[in-house]
């Protein structure tokens, strides 16, 4: 009983060895299987399995050979991302920072806060002209054209620009709503965007347009409003100023949108159609900025008296003359306001001119009124001069009157 149990515990002590040495051999390709050595046969063959044991051993052998794999590949990309690493941080040491307000600089968007309009950037410190995210009331995020280059006048969101007549504006209701074209050069910015933007603050407006012998205008508006689709995108225009002419208020104010395949003017037939375009038209208007792109400004009226194109009727009166090129831009009338007050107080420094008091003949100085004659000290009489009586030369106003009374309804 005694031998027996002897024997037991050697046949475990053996089985023991036998696993321990399956378990912690390392590389055994090269080598003889343990589960055939004299070792393994020696057990009793209740105790062999020698299919588990070639599936263990295998097993050991390829969790060894991934380790080694993964341990070189982690390796080659440690050593690439090292390398990129130091590669990038040599290059960015050898650039000179760009200023924001140089013409070949980059804006680093990082620097840029997000915000509602062109002049919130503006405020911001940026002053380099170009295309800029913000963000509308309703948190949709849209690239605008941010105009920044006059230093007295800047922070204007365009909301659309005529150039070239790449950008057909010949589009449908869908498209005017939610906006098409090109920031970099011809583009609408949506009537919907205009309604956020209209909605939440209260904006001015104002139209620039060049004719085609580079001669430049502008239409000054203090009040602008875009209403929801819901009401078809009405207008709500006024306050006019500027040296193009009012052909905005009253005609086309109150008017709603209109496209080619959504009529909403009072026109028998679709001004949208005949201009082929969209705009706030009644019938039709004095101004459609949306119009056809007609090359060197001349348009032949058809038989029935239509003409087409880029028409702003009250600056160059010609009929049927297309401008060149057009941008439409928004900005805070608060912030307009503030801008065209600094712009007069400059142009009133800017035109008083102070003359020196100029020594006079006291026999001349007799003949003035005493309140205007002093003594220099020297005995000389001197005429006196008023600097704040100085008035700045008056700015030129337009005389346009609002329409014209020998117009139809429609002039086109």
């Amino acid at each position: 009983m005694q031998a027996s149990r002897c024997r037991c515990r050697s046949v475990a002590l053996l089985m023991i060895i036998v696993y321990c040495s399956i378990i912690t051999q390392g590389q055994l390709q090269d080598t003889a299987s343990i589960c055939q050595t004299l070792q393994y046969r020696a057990l009793s063959l209740r105790h062999q399995n020698e299919h588990q044991c070639l599936m263990l051993e295998k097993l050991n052998i390829d969790l060894d050979k991934e380790k080694s794999m993964i341990r070189v590949q982690y390796q080659d990309l440690y050593t690439m991302i090292s390398k990129f690493r130091t590669d990038m941080f040599r290059n960015v040491a050898s650039l000179s920072t760009p200023r924001r307000d140089s013409p070949k600089s980059i804006p680093n968007f990082r620097d840029i806060p997000l915000v509602r309009d062109c002049s919130e950037l503006q405020m911001n410190g940026i002053s380099l002209s170009g295309v800029y995210p913000i963000r509308l009331p309703n948190r949709k995020i849209v690239n605008i054209w941010c105009d920044m280059e006059d230093k007295e006048d800047s922070g204007w969101t365009i909301i659309q620009k005529r150039i070239d007549g790449k950008i057909n504006f010949t589009r449908r209701w869908d498209d005017y709503s939610f906006g098409f074209g090109n920031v970099n050069s011809e583009y609408w910015f949506g009537n919907d965007n205009l309604y956020w933007m209209t909605h939440y603050k209260n904006y001015s407006i104002r139209f620039d347009m060049w004719d085609w012998e580079d001669n430049y205008a502008y239409a000054l508006y203090d009040y602008f409003r875009v209403e929801n689709e819901q009401m078809d995108f009405q207008l709500t225009i006024q306050g006019y100023s500027g040296t193009a002419g009012d052909a905005m208020f009253p005609y086309h104010n109150g008017m709603r949108f209109s496209t080619i395949d959504k009529d909403n003017d009072e026109w028998h037939l679709s001004c949208a159609k005949k201009d082929q375009s969209g705009w706030w038209f009644k019938a039709c208007g004095y101004a459609s900025l949306n119009g056809i792109f007609i090359e060197n400004g001349i348009s032949e009226p058809s038989p029935d008296g239509v003409i087409k194109g880029i028409i702003w009727s009250k600056w160059r009166k010609e009929y049927g003359y297309s401008l060149k090129r057009t941008e439409i831009k928004i900005k805070p009338r608060t912030k307009q306001k503030l801008d065209d007050a600094i712009s007069r107080q400059e142009t009133t420094k800017a035109g008083t001119e102070v003359t020196e008091a100029v020594p006079v003949d006291n026999e001349k100085t007799e003949t003035l009124p005493k309140e205007n004659i002093k003594s220099n000290g020297n005995g000389v009489t001197v005429p006196v001069i008023d600097k704040d009586k100085i008035a700045a030369p008056e700015t030129p106003t337009d005389s346009t009157p609002d329409y014209y009374t020998d117009e139809p309804d429609y002039y086109y």
